[in-house]
């Protein structure tokens, strides 16, 4: 006996044997697997329950090794639409069917817009959505300023709690009740194979109590949670941090209700976390301490890097934003133009940032000191990319002065035109604004084209800043060591003869690390000249072997691709193709429609590939990072041992009872430069430097001063303007 219960009733079949029961059920769920393929029907009925259970293995094994039909268009959708119209007992609107197999298919998209069928009933909507529930193709489901109604939002918690496809949940704007993210959450609960990635629930009211439950769930979904978006949704601090704590989001976009105090979580999420990528504050009151708890904490993140901070319409920013290591884009636009020359303190840190690719400062109202500061930036810095700083009041001397530094940057690509100061400098001087613009756009278009570019100016950035910084710091532990050394040179002490060797041959390797830096870069001087015409090096000659084993190759693949056509075509018009010598023919035409030249080949992997190879090995990614790297540890590590060394000398004049003389170094060889500004230095550092413990020159040390010798200083043309941040 056969019985099946579904929604609408029941009904039940006497049939002869088992064996016939079993082929119903096999044709059930064979009918199941054509209409929704890829699920098995085992998991689209609510129980199946056959004795002895060994029956429903064998069904089990029989739907697995069935291979389904093609699915059709968008993984069978119309054929599910159909099915699913006529269990919920609505119509079934040819509209949608063509839509889906025609336009979605033609875009090959993933998402499933709700904005497409708008214009159809809220009903009609039900069905739509019910099929996310057994389709594989459709990965996200997105509206965006369309209310939703009751019955809708309960089809979307459905969805989301039985389907294991659906990644992307976007409902911006839809008018959730206040309770969606509570039922949301238990939606979530009930699905523990959910593959939800990515939540937009921005410009809803929801509770806090919802959130809350909502960050429980979040921790404990299967691939985590990438995008969050829970902006404009009157959240408070706590329930924000709640959320923030609860999982590693790469992506977070909020705005709260703004509180009294910032909790120690809300740092400490941007401290920990693991995997974030976007930061998104823009239009959010954020108090001052909170911006400062976000900075501190991000710039403390050693797990994070590459990081888009958003600052957008913010009221507020607070400290250098450029020098926080880990951030590759920054947004600080449309302030209310309540930067303006305080903006120079973020420009100033941007010549030598080495991780900022992407910046946006339009809207600040910097005026033309901002353009010469940013255009003096734009001459030192090799890292960005884009640059965004239309609505600054820029006058068409700013515009020249802009376009001025482009020329000598080669590595920014995309600016656009500032088309609100151009269209105001326009008025002013037309000549002189025209041809600022014009120079900008022929500058970027070279910096698209040009694949061949020498890039030493980051080399000699290194080299300027902290290779002359650290320099001087050896010095200055060098005299004072040689000081000492003067005053134990007649010393017949064994231990302390033998500190007084260890010091001297200190100074050798200090005096040679001034040469440490130029020595290793300029290392491989073939890989520096592959890209002259005159020079072939390794890595060249091997790219031109390679293209004549890539066309030999290609040629291969072309030959059997053709063999393949032909044989279909046999296969689908056999009684024409079996006229004599067709075959042969049809071959020897077509070669010539498949035919590579080998210069091509050669030209792609020499002047693009192997230029951009070239460069790469010779950038500052690579050669200027490992150059620096190993050079500013065996600085270090000088600095280390000098600073000990001075310590033990120190310690063997203390016990002599020697005082720690200051007296001229006859024996270090430093630059005559240098030791003539050695009395001016002591003068100016005075007491410092009579303290043994205050002139120790450590790798801490080094760094604090590379660091503050990299921003650039105020200028003076901003007087009084600038306000203390």
């Amino acid at each position: 006996q056969l019985l099946v219960e579904y929604e609408r009733g029941s009904f039940s079949l006497r049939l002869l044997s088992t064996e016939e029961v079993n082929d119903v059920v096999a044709h059930i769920g064979n009918c199941l697997l054509r209409i929704c393929p890829g699920v098995l029907p085992s998991k689209m009925m609510k129980k199946l329950s056959m004795e002895p259970p060994g029956r429903v293995a064998s069904l089990q094994t029989l739907w697995e090794n069935n291979k389904p039909a093609e699915p059709g268009p968008c993984g069978g959708f119309s054929q599910m639409y159909r099915c699913v119209c006529d269990w919920l007992g609505l119509p079934y609107r040819e509209e949608v069917q063509w839509d889906v197999d025609t336009i979605y298919l033609t875009q090959d998209t993933r998402e499933l817009n709700l904005q497409d069928f708008s214009h159809l009933e809220n009903r009609d909507l039900l069905a739509i959505i019910a099929v996310l529930e057994f389709n594989q193709w459709f990965t996200k489901l997105s509206s965006k300023d369309y209310k939703l109604s009751a019955d809708v939002c309960e089809q979307i918690l459905r969805v989301v709690s039985r389907s294991g496809w659906l990644e992307e949940l976007v409902l911006d704007n839809a008018g959730l009740k206040t309770d969606f993210a509570q039922k949301l959450a238990a939606a979530l609960a009930h699905n523990p194979s959910s593959g939800l990635t990515t939540l937009n629930l921005a410009n809803n009211p929801l509770e806090d109590r919802g959130i809350s439950s909502l960050g429980a769930q979040f921790a404990k979904l299967r691939l985590g949670l990438k995008h969050l978006n829970f902006s404009k949704t009157s959240l408070s601090p706590k329930a924000a941090c709640s959320i923030w704590t609860s999982q590693g989001t790469s992506s977070v976009e909020m705005t709260c209700r703004k509180g009294k105090e910032v909790p120690l979580s809300f740092k400490h999420f941007f401290s920990s976390a693991m995997s974030l990528r976007l930061i998104n504050m823009s239009g959010t009151k954020l108090p001052p301490e909170a911006l400062k708890a976000l900075l501190l904490g991000l710039a403390s993140n050693l797990n994070v890097k590459d990081v888009s901070l958003d600052l957008s319409c913010c009221e507020i920013l607070e400290g250098c934003i450029a020098e926080i290591p880990n951030i590759s884009s920054l947004d600080i636009s449309d302030n209310d133009s309540r930067l303006k020359s305080d903006l120079s303190i973020v420009l100033n840190a941007l010549g030598s940032n080495s991780t900022l690719a992407r910046l946006d400062i339009s809207g600040n109202a910097m005026g033309d000191m901002g353009a010469k500061m940013l255009a003096k930036a734009l001459q030192i810095n090799s890292k960005l990319r884009t640059v965004v700083w239309d609505k600054n009041n820029t006058s068409p001397q700013g515009l020249q002065d802009v376009a001025a530094a482009l020329e000598k940057n080669f590595t920014i690509r995309f600016m656009p035109i500032p088309i609100i100061d151009a269209s105001q400098a326009l008025k002013a001087s037309p000549e002189k604004t025209e041809d600022a613009l014009l120079k900008i756009e022929n500058y970027l278009y070279r910096n698209h084209e040009t694949r061949k570019y020498l890039q030493e100016q980051a080399y000699r950035l290194q080299q300027g800043i902290v290779t002359t910084t650290t320099q001087q710091m050896i010095d200055r532990v060098c005299v004072k060591v040689q000081d000492h050394l003067n005053s134990l040179k007649n010393s017949e002490t064994e231990a302390i003869l033998e500190d007084v060797r260890s010091a001297e041959n200190l100074i050798i390797d200090a005096r040679n690390s001034k040469t440490l830096l130029p020595n290793l870069y300029h290392l491989g001087s073939a890989a520096r000249e592959e890209l002259s015409s005159t020079s072939v090096g390794p890595i060249q000659e091997k790219l031109e072997s390679m293209a004549g084993e890539v066309t030999t190759v290609m040629d291969q693949q072309l030959q059997s691709l053709l063999e393949l056509m032909v044989d279909a075509a046999e296969s689908l018009c056999p009684h024409v193709m079996k006229r004599s010598n067709l075959r042969t023919e049809l071959i020897k035409a077509s070669s010539s429609k498949m035919v590579v030249p080998k210069s091509f080949v050669t030209k792609t992997l020499l002047e693009q590939s192997g230029v951009d190879i070239i460069n790469k090995i010779r950038q500052v990614e690579v050669k200027l990072s490992l150059a620096s790297f190993l050079s500013d540890r065996i600085v270090d590590e000088i600095l280390e041992a000098l600073s000990t060394s001075q310590l033990t000398l120190a310690d063997h004049l203390v016990r002599r009872g020697r005082p720690l003389v200051q007296q001229e170094s006859i024996d270090l060889d430093v630059p005559e430069e240098k030791v003539a500004k050695r009395a001016s230095t002591e003068i100016l550092e005075g007491e410092r430097l009579d303290d043994l413990e205050s002139c120790m020159m450590t790798p801490k040390s080094k760094r604090k001063s590379i660091h503050s010798r990299m921003l650039r200083p105020v200028s003076r043309a901003f007087g009084k303007s600038l306000r203390p941040i």
